[in-house]
């Protein structure tokens, strides 16, 4: 896998951990809107598997991240959040590379304080109740080998729904990015009502780079927890 390809990797794992929260996302129902918050407790440990499936004009690659996220501490609605990758595999091998550690700041909203490494992959909530069918955004700068991607996403809350045996909270969300990469995607991210735990997300992404010879890529990105 050359430099390239473990960059395409990279970006999209990003995007995924954007998406994916480190607490229980609670959903509290008032009248007939209904307030995303999350309810951090310490010592919680969320464990998820990232999937990208990527076909680029190399031939198509499948990687693997185990991600663990646990929660350190909490002083009143700000927790410090460890996020923890472990190795990646790509196409069922391993890469060698090793499991990488950062911390980040949230408060209730998701809303990264202080900055620093990792801070860019936080979802942040809107400060009020949603109706079904209303809108937020959320805009993210992230750094792509020493440039910056600009991320644009509109969430859109679907509703509540019955999943099997699960109550979910639905919200759909649409991609751009413009900078580093050029990136268009969509997703569906499920929420379980009853205790707040991601039950999984679904994207897809079309990429072009044009740094060099221009080359597009149609990537999927899953994560489900374990």
């Amino acid at each position: 896998m050359n430099r390239l390809d473990r960059r395409f990797v990279l970006v999209l794992s990003l995007f995924a951990c954007w998406a994916c929260s480190p607490s229980a996302a609670q959903v509290t129902r008032q009248g007939n809107r209904y307030l995303l918050r999350m309810k951090f407790t310490p010592g919680q440990t969320m464990k998820y598997i990232i999937t990208s499936e990527a076909k680029m004009p190399q031939g198509a690659m499948v990687a693997v991240i185990p991600l663990a996220m646990t929660v350190k501490s909490v002083q009143g609605k700000i927790a410090t959040i460890q996020m923890q990758t472990s190795p990646m595999s790509i196409n069922g091998k391993p890469t060698g590379r090793q499991s990488q550690t950062v911390e980040i700041k949230l408060d209730d909203r998701g809303t990264p304080i202080g900055g620093g490494p990792g801070s860019q992959v936080a979802t942040q909530f809107p400060d009020k109740p949603l109706a079904v069918g209303e809108t937020f955004s959320t805009t993210k700068s992230i750094g792509v080998s020493n440039q910056q991607l600009a991320v644009n996403a509109v969430n859109k809350f679907e509703g509540i729904k019955k999943v099997g045996s699960r109550s979910v909270a639905i919200i759909s969300t649409t991609i751009t990015g413009t900078g580093a990469l050029n990136v268009k995607g969509t997703g569906v991210t499920q929420i379980d009502v009853a205790d707040g735990s991601l039950v999984s997300i679904r994207s897809s992404q079309h990429m072009t780079i044009s740094q060099g010879q221009q080359q597009t890529v149609d990537n999927s990105v899953t994560i489900i927890r374990k």
